[in-house]
């Protein structure tokens, strides 16, 4: 039996199981490199991916020997009956159910002569030694990273060459499917009609005795159904789908260069749950990189308007280009070292997939933003016109305070209500702090203050413009609570029918 398993196997072991054959028979007193310098390989049948076997003949001093190994189902037809032929099926059957285990049989055989030796010549005469199983226990970081997966809504769906038994049961383990969850074979897969397939996708999480084909065919039946597909493969068999999902994910260690070259992404260390982070960085990026947005697109307004209102209203510039530039120079760097930096929103990995129908901004976003300048607009225009009357550089010396302060408040805002109040911000008091400092210095600087057009400010005047932001802060925290945006683990109505799916069944959401 042993012996049969390593001329059935790679004299040099790539594949896992090969390794573990391997392994074992050197624990059972069985060494490799004796058994393989006994033989001299004839011909290698290749690994059929259609009925899960493949076949190695050998040639000796006593004759030739053909060695067969894979899916048991395939080994039981293809070898002669004996004997023990029908107990060693029982066995296996009985002790397949409910078990991680996979399960290969084991076929030894003599071939007869033949004019042309072929596949069907070697295996003409192969007679079943007995099973072999091998324990694949998941990493213990699988289940949790499953878990995750649903949380965010994203849906797993395993696709495994094993047999059904062994695929529901390591599912089942690791959360992807349910007890009374269903399988779909290959070879069940094949007699659906393309409409019978696409609803059998959409509601089966297992999919055994998986062919190359059937990958394939499962991807592009998900994709054509408004799903957005990520496949993970190692394998040659992997690359047709990989390729055609909108992201293929390959391992990085055991994966073969074919299906490395057939993807998007390489996981380094083959485990799951780096996906997961992948997904949990992704929306982490997307999310800081919307905030900067949004907040440029927020102290923007007030730029333009505090430049061009004043002039039609009849009142001194309050803007000067020298002045742009400094606000300039201040507000480019907070958006780009503030925000990396904020902890990750509290239901960051329990929202549904956004629709692929969505744009760049949350909804109402835009709106928000746009309301937030006005508001700054309108402190800065009431500090600009309190001060008026104590001289044109006051008045734009009180507005610069307000407007600096409504940044500060803004962004303080913003994080109490998205973030909780989350204080992991390492970048966020020396960058607020730096950019507020730069007010006394232009304020109390006299050459700073004459190239400014500023003058500098009494302690009144000063509090006068701080209220105003802090009204201005107040005000835009009210707005942000009334409008939920703190709601931690809130989830934003569905807008498409992917992501109802997602929303409504945490296992049914969008991508695989």
């Amino acid at each position: 039996m042993i012996e049969t398993l390593l001329l059935a196997s790679e004299p040099e072991p790539y594949d896992p199981v090969d390794q573990a054959i391997a392994r074992f028979s050197a624990q059972a007193g069985v060494d490799p490199a004796v058994v393989y310098m006994r033989h001299r390989i004839l011909r290698e049948h290749p690994f059929d991916p259609r009925e899960k076997y493949h076949t190695h003949t050998w040639e000796t001093a006593d004759g030739w020997i053909a060695a067969s190994k894979g899916a048991p189902e395939t080994i039981l037809a293809r070898t002669v009956l004996h004997d023990g032929k029908a107990a060693m099926e029982s066995l296996w059957n009985r002790e397949r159910e409910g078990n991680t285990l996979r399960w290969i049989g084991v076929a030894r055989g003599t071939p007869r002569p033949a004019a042309s030796p072929s596949r069907e010549s070697d295996e003409s005469a192969l007679a079943l030694l007995g099973f072999a199983s091998f324990r694949d226990p998941p990493r213990a970081s699988a289940a949790p990273a499953v878990a995750a997966c649903h949380s965010a809504g994203v849906r797993i769906v395993m696709i495994t060459g094993d047999h059904a038994h062994t695929a529901l049961a390591v599912a089942r383990e690791v959360g992807i499917a349910s007890e009374e969850a269903e399988v779909l074979t290959g070879p069940e897969a094949e007699r659906l009609d393309a409409a019978r397939f696409a609803e059998a996708c959409r509601r089966v999480h297992v999919f055994a005795r998986a062919t190359p084909e059937l990958k394939l065919r499962i991807v592009e039946s998900l994709a054509l159904s408004g799903e957005t597909v990520a496949m993970t493969g190692d394998g040659i068999n992997d690359a047709p789908a990989l390729k055609a999902a909108a992201i293929g994910v390959s391992m990085g260690k055991r994966g073969t260069e074919v299906a490395r070259e057939a993807s998007r992404l390489v996981l380094l260390d083959d485990d799951f749950a780096t996906f997961v982070e992948a997904v949990r960085a992704g929306r982490k990026v997307f999310d800081d990189i919307r905030r900067a947005f949004a907040y440029l697109l927020a102290v923007h307004v007030p730029i333009i308007l505090l430049a061009f209102l004043p002039p039609l209203l009849g009142w001194p510039l309050l803007l000067l280009p020298a002045e742009i530039v400094w606000i300039e120079l201040l507000i480019h760097p907070t958006s780009s070292l503030v925000f990396p930096f904020e902890a990750e929103a509290p239901d960051l990995m329990s929202r549904p997939p956004r629709p692929r129908t969505s744009g760049f901004f949350a909804q109402g976003q835009v709106r928000h933003a746009l309301l937030a300048g006005l508001g700054i607009t309108a402190a800065s225009l009431a500090a600009f016109a309190l001060g008026l009357a104590e001289g044109g550089a006051v008045a734009r010396s009180q507005a610069i305070v307000t407007l600096f302060t409504s940044f500060a408040a803004l962004i303080l805002a913003g994080r109490w209500t998205e973030l909780s109040g989350s204080r992991k911000n390492r970048a966020l008091l020396p960058v607020v702090a730096g950019t507020l400092v730069t007010l006394p210095v232009a304020l109390l600087v006299p050459w700073c203050r004459g190239m400014l057009g500023l003058a500098a400010l009494s302690w009144r005047q000063v509090v006068i413009a701080v209220s105003l932001a802090v009204a201005f802060g107040l005000l835009e925290l009210l707005v942000r609570q009334l409008a939920g945006e703190g709601r931690a683990g809130a989830r934003p109505a569905p807008t498409t029918r992917n992501e109802a799916f997602g929303a409504s069944n945490v296992r049914r959401g969008r991508g695989v």
